[in-house]
């Protein structure tokens, strides 16, 4: 996946990037439909992220997880952050199955050990998480330009 060509993913309207999330990432897009559950039992309501995916904010002070189609974050989280969670999203998508499921829970623990013990690199250091915050600030920067111009070509 490091060196995977995220050229066709890229190009994909959310709609296309949601299908593919569930189906090439169906493991970490299990999981996240049992969270997405637990959150709406929960009363918690998603909110739209750029029309890309539905996303939810919880808590303060955390950053973000990505569960397959959505993604959580906390209240206040930087388009940074968002853009990241969005990344590995576009990761899901891309190679998906139990390889990312495990590379997510990599990222999930290396988080809480960065958290605990301190950071001794930057964030996206590990190529996993460099590619998701590239992958995904691409991404969200097309939709918004393409966005911009359906609006000021529909006028």
């Amino acid at each position: 996946m490091k060196n995977y060509d995220f050229t066709s993913i890229l190009k994909l309207p959310p709609e296309e990037l949601r299908r593919r999330q569930k189906t090439q990432g169906w493991a970490l897009s299990f999981v996240g439909l049992i969270v997405y559950g637990i959150l709406r039992l929960f009363r918690c309501k998603p909110k739209d992220y750029h029309g890309i995916c539905p996303y939810f904010e919880i808590g303060k002070g955390w950053g973000g997880l990505e569960l397959g189609w959505f993604f959580i974050c906390c209240k206040g989280a930087s388009e940074h952050t968002k853009m990241h969670e969005v990344g590995h999203g576009i990761q899901n998508a891309a190679v998906g199955g139990l390889r990312m499921l495990c590379l997510s829970i990599g990222s999930a623990l290396r988080y809480w050990k960065r958290e605990l013990l301190g950071a001794k690199t930057p964030y996206d250091s590990w190529w996993f998480e460099g590619q998701a915050t590239d992958l995904g600030t691409h991404y969200v920067n097309l939709i918004k330009e393409n966005k911009t111009y359906e609006t000021e070509n529909h006028h």
